[in-house]
């Protein structure tokens, strides 16, 4: 007697939940060559392997500096192309040349922004800014801006991925989880002071965006990969506080912009 295609398809096995546990953290921690056999094994005994859930790492792993992680698809693309352009000292379209676009006399100084490293000034030109995610917005007046800064710490605190760096390990890239250090975020209130009309501070404003838009980040180096500045407007404009925020795409998705 024939059997049909249905009949003689060997169905996956249903599991309990905790087999699938146990299954999902020996399999994780097998080397590569060994997690394939192992997903192999499985098939054979009528398991999907992928089907299995994802093991979390523990945060003592997840904070330890020793520890390597892979990277994902999209950011092994975006660490090839960081690392392309470096290696061969092109730095995309001009965006960040080290001469014009960033100087130490533009509002971007390092000493009132949340940067990566400390200090911009400096910073080699072979990254370049191509995928610098950058947007500004507008607090009142009286923004507490000690209150303001615990909050983007925290936010830094709780997101690894904003302080992670991305290194080569034999052609591989790899991510490194810098240690959290608490940054205090200071309210630059002399930059825009003098500006009277509306019209000559927009051209500013939009000069310094650009400006900081355009500072690349050292992936490999960086301790952080967001940047945060804080500007007082002028009496024009009620004395408002505009902030700028630099995040690179690596750490940070367009729909998180939203």
């Amino acid at each position: 007697m024939e059997h049909s295609p249905i009949q003689s398809k060997i169905l996956p096995k249903i599991l309990p939940e905790a087999q699938k546990q146990a299954l999902a953290a020996r399999l994780a921690t097998l080397p590569k060559e060994q997690q394939r056999q192992f997903r192999q094994r499985l098939e054979q005994e009528g398991i999907d392997p992928w089907q299995l859930p994802i093991v979390p790492v523990s945060y003592a792993e997840l904070e330890d500096p020793q520890t390597r992680f892979p990277l994902s698809f999209s950011q092994q693309r975006l660490w090839f192309i960081d690392s392309f352009n470096s290696s061969s000292a092109f730095n995309g379209s001009g965006a960040f040349n080290g001469s014009s676009a960033f100087n130490g006399s533009s509002a971007f100084n390092g000493s009132s922004a949340f940067n990566s490293s400390g200090a911009v000034n400096g910073r080699d030109n072979n990254h370049n800014a191509m995928y610098n995610l950058f947007f500004a917005l507008r607090f009142g007046s009286h923004l507490d801006v000690s209150r303001f800064s615990q909050a983007v710490n925290r936010i830094v605190e709780k997101h690894p991925i904003l302080r992670t760096r991305y290194v080569d390990e034999n052609g591989t890239g790899k991510q490194i989880i810098n240690p959290f250090e608490s940054v205090e975020i200071e309210l630059n209130e002399q930059e825009l002071a003098n500006y009277n009309t509306e019209s000559a501070l927009q051209a500013s404003l939009e000069q310094r965006m650009e400006n900081a838009a355009n500072v690349a980040f050292n992936l490999s180096q960086d301790k952080r990969l967001i940047r945060i500045q804080l500007l007082r407007l002028p009496a024009v404009m009620q004395h408002e506080i505009i902030g700028f925020f630099t995040v690179h795409h690596i750490a940070f998705d367009a729909m998180s912009n939203v």
